[in-house]
């Protein structure tokens, strides 16, 4: 069950968009952002100012767990992982 009613893209739009300077990596996509559903676990990227479905390369996206090593091992781009503490 959503929060007060609403999506959960709706609710991180709402999040992201409480810090304009922050925001602005996303709305100028400077930072991809892409979201997921819990319940469904349907994923969503923000995108010419929506969240829109996010179409997997594959099926199995990687799961990273330790954010350190992630971001060592990565000097620009990251791709899609799942966070899992």
């Amino acid at each position: 069950i959503s929060l007060d009613g609403k999506d959960h893209a709706q609710q991180v739009l709402e999040t992201i968009q409480q810090n304009p300077a922050t925001f602005e990596w996303f709305a100028k996509e400077w930072v991809v952002l892409v979201v997921v559903n819990p319940e469904t676990k349907e994923l969503f990227q923000y995108k010419d100012k929506v969240f829109k479905p996010y179409k997997r390369v594959n099926n199995e996206l990687p799961v990273v767990t330790n954010m350190d090593n992630l971001v060592e091992s990565h000097e620009e781009n990251f791709p899609v992982f799942i966070l899992n503490s």
